[in-house]
């Protein structure tokens, strides 16, 4: 009633009444007004889809740190699991020389030998439980945060879509805008010389810390003991904090013994370790 009154258009006689020029001025306004209501809406759609695609993107961050910590745990228990191997085999050995007649050592210091390593034994089982219990309690956690994460994301993607059609139908020949998300990925690779040692077999490298020695030069166990403690803990140090607990201090004189092939005297320093570290 409003615009026909500025128009000059008589409600009661029916559309028509007015001017081209009027008629023209009207189509072009109301044009205008779906055009800033179908944008108002749009913005408002774009950023809430915006600021639920931050969250979820934090939550899936947040899960590939927490995802690190299970190679750690693995190496952890397969650790465990050959410290006990070697103990019993000690065990074993020691039980047999104690049936012997003795010649060299007294029956009261095989028993007391066997005693501890009888309660060595014993701990080192409860630690391996222990590891075990924690990782798949971190398991469990870590595959329901993933399905709660590809939920939201899923949510967030339907809403959306929705609402992208709703605003188009409002506003035609419009198109929300695009981000387009940049991930920078840094690759630090260097060519590896001659064959490289097993690394792995030094107490507290798993294949992670293998990967990131290699790349930053360190191949062979000569490498390991001429790199020293402080330059490989600053190789550690640069891939995250979640290398922060790792102690190379041992790392050197286990790199002697294997390059020496002293392996019997590398699994008896190993069983007194842990994760690397004198205990």
């Amino acid at each position: 009633m409003i615009l026909l009154d500025i128009f000059g258009q008589n409600p009661i006689q029916g559309p028509g009444t007015g001017t081209f020029a009027e008629h023209l001025i009207e189509i072009i306004l109301m044009l205008v007004i779906a055009f800033l209501l179908g944008w108002w809406l749009g913005r408002i759609t774009v950023n809430k889809w915006r600021k639920r695609y931050k969250e979820t993107e934090a939550e899936l961050q947040l899960l590939k740190a927490e995802s690190l910590g299970v190679e750690d745990r693995k190496l952890e228990i397969s650790t465990l699991s050959e410290k006990v191997k070697i103990l019993e085999d000690k065990n074993s050995r020691l039980r047999m020389e104690s049936v012997k007649p003795a010649s060299t050592q007294s029956t009261s210091v095989l028993e007391a030998k066997l005693q501890t390593q009888d309660q060595l034994i014993n701990q080192l089982r409860k630690e391996l439980d222990l590891s075990k219990m924690r990782e798949a309690d971190f398991n469990t956690s870590l595959s329901a945060a993933k399905v709660i994460a590809e939920e939201k994301r899923a949510v967030t993607k339907n809403e959306s879509n929705k609402k992208s059609k709703e605003s188009t139908s409002v506003i035609a020949a419009t198109s929300a805008p695009k981000e387009k998300a940049k991930t920078k990925s840094k690759a630090k690779a260097k060519a590896k010389t001659g064959k490289g040692d097993d690394l792995k077999k030094i107490e507290g490298v798993g294949p992670k810390i293998e990967q990131l020695l290699n790349a930053d030069g360190v191949n062979t166990y000569k490498d390991v003991i001429g790199s020293g403690a402080e330059k490989i803990k600053e190789i550690l140090m640069k891939a995250g904090p979640q290398y922060k607990v790792h102690d190379p201090s041992t790392w050197g004189e286990q790199s002697k013994l294997a390059m020496e092939e002293k392996w019997d005297q590398l699994h008896e320093m190993q069983a007194q370790l842990k994760g690397g570290k004198k205990v």
